[in-house]
């Protein structure tokens, strides 16, 4: 080998120049001399390489040989790899020892032959050793923004939630493009439809993508049919929700029996125990009646009504036994219930405060009347007999003796029906008893009192004895007792309080000689409010009636039916809860269910809630202490005559304009809503009256005017109060949903959404239907990210503690084993480890490529499957080398959005995908890369989401994993294989990228068994 630099090349010039002429031979002489010990192995070639011999690239054989046994001593001397390159990378070898990367390079070192290390361990069957993950996620609308969030922390701007994200997958759902956001370590609870950010220290501002939170809780709207726990069943959306997933984790058997809700507690509600509320059941059908109750517990939200506690259609207490009495239209009838009972019977009709009816006691129309008998001799009547008009029909009992037999006549005071006529016979103990004298004088009297309260004109003094007389009413009344007298206290006056004083007394009929010519017995006229008052004989104004009562004892046509009629005050509320509930039986038509309280819904008030605004300070009253709306105060509008009282101040605010703002509760006045049919009129003004207390007698003080005004802005109607309650029935069912757990949040769920649970194949199924509830990270479906533990994978083996264990490998190679063990546990083995080897049939003597398909055999998966792409509205057409893409009937702006992916077919079953840069119009957009399969004209379009697969019959679950590959077969026997994404179910499942080929409905699969690459 030649050096660079040759001494023969120099010896000439290191002579004189006279030996170039004297002395040329000597010089060729030693030229030629220096070129022999130049040559290949002489000494001044040598001596020239011994710097380079160090270097392993051009060393000589020799040292290649002394490498060898310093580096190389423990490779075989019949390795047949370049011994220089391998010397020169022996380093990595070393470093890599106990790895498969060590025994690739150690086979190709010695045989120049390609292996594969197994590890039995990676197909043990363990229990519990499984790979299950369960990917959590939010979702945003794409942006290509959100994959700068990739590895960095982000945090809820609301919230404060932190969580990093791992990855951001863009997806098509439902015709919706959305990102979704891969998320770990997270803190706290995302909200729905929060802005998140990366978590940063200062800076520009961050990209804030609003997200959608996943599914938190579930409400039971309609429990459904024929579940059983364990179902696993789909969230269905009538929205663009799509992909949830529920398991039903219990399920009751109701046996038709009802299960009852309460929609709305409505308002104006006694107990349906204890009080007027009653329960109805209305059609339906069932074997078995159902029921439930109200207790007065059951309410809240109560108010005191007062409420009628008669029952005019409720039988007396002496029943058969009652008098039998003729009514004004000569009819005769039986007083047995309160609807027969004259209201004028005493003792007997309508109870008053604080009495109590009794049986035995007779009916009469007079007390203490005054009867005078003439008899030639003494008739010997004495207190308790009863006395009969012949002519009259009239009876009475004796009560008191007047005054005794005087030779002419008795005067008896007695209580009786009917007035005696003058000059009839009266027979004793019965109708055809003995007569005992003719009536002379016969002075009526009627029963009770009436309490009355006048203003007592000035210098006109009543006492007791005086008969007064109505100037209006014609009623009359004879002083009985003078209750009270306040000075000054009439206030009805013009202008307020006169100089009157209140005067109250009680008023009756009496026994004087001037009675029979003010009335009969029986009813006492009432007197009527502001008329005047004058006294019998007499045309001078003593006073002006205030008020009067009823007769305290007996009812009349002149009696108030406030007086005439007992109330209480009862707390009515809202129906709460429902107490007792007992389903029945045997339903399959759920019955209509009617909570009505009849006593109070008979009132016809009408309940609502409005808001009123008011611009004016003080409701333009004047009065600066008139600041809101309370329970005194009451809200009338002119132009519907609709009025009413508040009964709640639910809300106030001021705006920053200026305007009030105020939502009041008002119950109108009874009878209104209905039958009247009386209405507040919504967008009009309205008067409210401001008064000084609960009673509303007296309204505020206002400078201005009272009442105010203010105007309605909107209005709630609540309905009439004690109908207005709404409980529901529902036939229960056998597997009726008591109990969910999610599975899969999906995407695009929106918050208190009503969804339909997907109902199960049994017979007679029915679907259920939940609110649902959004609030936090959703959570994916779980799934093994490998088979490992799975009893029914393919690839499962027990332990046998020897090939199959945790610390064993396999060398599989076209080489027995006995070949290179001993080197391999001397160079490569790891300790501790146990070795086995495998015979395979390729091998690199010939080639220099080893193809894995002999390693694989392919088996025909169970069942079908179908793979479809879902078609875009219209056509396109695009020219060769252009990127801008025009559409015919399309609608690329509502079905596509910039940064999607399109699936174009320019010939009959051929696929392009291409990404879509801007969509600009419904017809037009361009792509992302210049197009260059030539001219298309109406090609058709598809949504790029072709990636879902859907069996018939099969069972991915157990045949596949994550990442595996699948074959399938097209109608054209054309062999297809795809990767799995995800295996979602035995019958469902996604690919890695788009199907691009002719869509396919009943194909086959298959799946690669052994050892699959």
């Amino acid at each position: 080998m030649a050096i660079s630099e040759k001494v023969s090349a120099l010896v000439q010039s290191q002579f004189p120049d006279f030996y170039a002429e004297e002395g040329e031979n000597f010089i060729l002489f030693l030229k030629a001399y220096y070129e022999y010990l130049e040559q290949t192995g002489k000494a001044s070639h040598e001596m020239h390489k011994l710097l380079s011999y160090k270097d392993i690239d051009e060393t000589t054989e020799e040292y290649i040989e002394y490498f060898r046994r310093t580096l190389l001593a423990e490779i075989p001397d019949y390795a047949i790899s370049d011994k220089r390159l391998l010397a020169k990378t022996i380093k990595d070898f070393y470093q890599s020892k106990g790895t498969f990367e060590s025994y690739k390079l150690l086979f190709r070192i010695l045989y120049n032959e390609d292996v594969e290390v197994n590890y039995p361990a990676d197909q043990l069957l363990k229990v519990s050793d499984g790979d299950y993950r369960i990917d959590r996620y939010l979702v945003t609308a794409h942006d290509e923004n959100n994959t700068t969030l990739i590895g960095t922390t982000i945090v809820g701007n609301d919230s404060g939630a932190e969580a990093l994200c791992e990855n951001v997958v863009k997806r098509t759902i439902r015709n919706r493009v959305v990102d979704q956001i891969y998320l770990s370590n997270i803190k706290g609870t995302f909200q729905h439809l929060e802005p998140i950010k990366r978590k940063l220290n200062g800076g520009p501002t961050p990209h804030s993508p609003i997200v959608e939170a996943g599914i938190s809780t579930f409400t039971i709207v309609s429990a459904g049919a024929k579940y059983e726990p364990g179902d696993v069943v789909e969230i269905i959306s009538n929205d663009i929700g799509k992909f949830g997933k529920v398991v039903v984790t219990q399920a009751i058997d109701l046996g038709g029996s009802l299960t009852f809700n309460l929609v709305d507690g409505g308002s104006g509600y006694t107990s349906s125990v204890n009080d007027t509320t009653q329960i109805q059941f209305i059609g339906g059908d069932g074997s078995s009646p159902p029921s439930f109750q109200i207790f007065r517990g059951d309410l809240n939200d109560t108010f005191a009504l007062s409420l009628n506690t008669n029952l005019i259609g409720a039988n007396t207490r002496f029943g058969v036994l009652a008098p039998v009495v003729t009514y004004p239209d000569a009819s005769t009838g039986i007083m047995n219930t309160f609807a027969n009972t004259l209201l004028s019977a005493p003792d007997f009709g309508f109870p008053e405060v604080g009495e109590t009816v009794t049986s035995g006691v007779n009916y009469k129309t007079n007390s203490n009347a005054v009867i005078v008998l003439a008899n030639t001799s003494d008739p010997s009547v004495i207190v308790g007999d009863s006395l009969y008009g012949v002519t009259s029909g009239a009876n009475a009992t004796v009560v008191t003796l007047r005054r005794a037999y005087n030779s002419t006549d008795v005067v008896l005071a007695v209580d009786g029906y009917k007035n005696f006529s003058t000059s009839e016979k009266v027979n004793k103990s019965t109708a055809t008893g003995t007569t005992v004298g003719t009536v002379s004088a016969f002075n009526a009297n009627t029963i009770g009192y009436h309490v009355l309260q006048f203003g007592n004109t000035a210098s006109q003094v009543v006492v007791e004895g005086n008969e007064l007389v109505g100037r209006t009413s014609g009623a009359f009344g004879v002083v009985k007792k003078v209750i009270s007298t306040v000075a000054n206290g009439y206030s009805r006056g013009v202008g307020g309080a006169d100089d009157r004083d209140l005067v109250t007394v009680q008023v009756t009929a009496n026994t004087t000689a001037n009675l029979s010519s003010q009335f009969d017995a029986g009813p006492m006229k009432s007197f009527i409010e502001n008329e005047g008052l004058r006294l019998v004989g007499a045309n001078t104004t003593v006073g002006n009636v205030v008020s009067t009562t009823a007769n305290t004892q007996i009812e009349n046509i002149y009696t108030k039916l406030s007086d005439a009629l007992l109330f209480t005050s009862s707390a009515i509320g809202t129906i709460a809860q429902l107490s007792n509930r007992i389903g029945g039986s045997g339903f399959s038509i759920a019955p209509t269910v009617n909570v009505t309280d009849t006593n109070v819904s008979a009132l016809g008030i009408g309940e609502q809630y409005m808001t009123l605004h008011y611009d004016v300070a003080n409701f333009g009253t004047g009065n600066s202490s008139i600041t809101t709306i309370d329970t005194n105060d009451r809200i009338g509008q002119a132009n519907t005559g609709a009025i009413g009282d508040v009964k709640q101040r639910v809300s106030s605010q001021t705006y920053a304009n200026g305007t009030n703002e105020i939502i009041v509760r008002v119950w109108q006045d009874q009878l209104q809503r209905e039958p009247g049919n009386i209405r507040y009129s919504n967008n009009q003004f309205v008067d409210v009256y401001f008064y000084t207390s609960a009673a509303q007698d007296t309204l505020v003080t206002a400078p201005i005017k009272n009442p105010g005004n203010a105007k309605i802005v909107s209005i709630t109607d609540e309905g009439i109060l004690g109908k207005n309650a709404s409980v529901t029935a529902t036939v229960g069912a056998n597997g009726t949903i008591t109990g969910l757990r999610l599975v899969d949040s999906g995407f695009s769920h929106k918050q208190n959404e009503l969804v339909t649970i997907q109902a199960t194949n049994r017979v007679d199924s029915t679907s259920a239907q939940v609110r649902l509830s959004l609030e936090g990270v959703a959570n994916a479906e779980g799934y093994y990210a490998s088979t490992r533990s799975h009893i029914s994978s393919k690839r499962g083996f027990i332990q046998d503690s020897r090939f199959y264990q945790e610390f064993s490998y396999e060398i599989e190679a076209p080489l027995a084993l006995q070949r290179y063990r001993d080197v391999a546990l001397r160079l490569v083995h790891p300790s501790g480890q146990a070795v086995f080897g495998k015979f395979k049939t390729s091998s690199n003597v010939d080639v220099n490529l080893t193809t894995t398909s002999i390693n694989k055999k392919r088996a025909t998966s169970n069942g079908t499957i179908s793979i479809s792409k879902p078609a875009a509205s219209g056509t396109v057409a695009i020219t060769n080398n252009t990127a801008n893409l025009v559409g015919t009937s399309t609608a690329l702006s509502t079905e596509f959005s910039n940064n999607s992916s399109i699936l174009i077919e320019p010939t009959h079953n051929k696929f392009f995908e291409v990404r879509l840069n801007t969509v600009t119009s419904a017809t037009s957009a361009n792509i992302g890369e210049t197009w260059v399969f030539g001219n298309v004209t109406g090609a058709n379009v598809y949504y790029a989401n072709a990636f879902n697969i859907v069996g018939s019959s099969t069972t991915l679950t157990s045949e596949f994993a994550n990442g595996d590959t699948i074959v399938i077969e097209t109608a054209d026997k054309v062999y297809k294989s795809v990767t799995l994404n995800k295996v979602n179910s035995a019958t469902t499942a996604n690919l890695v990228a788009n199907w691009t080929l002719t869509d396919v409905s009943g194909a086959n699969a298959y799946y690669y068994t052994g050892n699959v690459a």
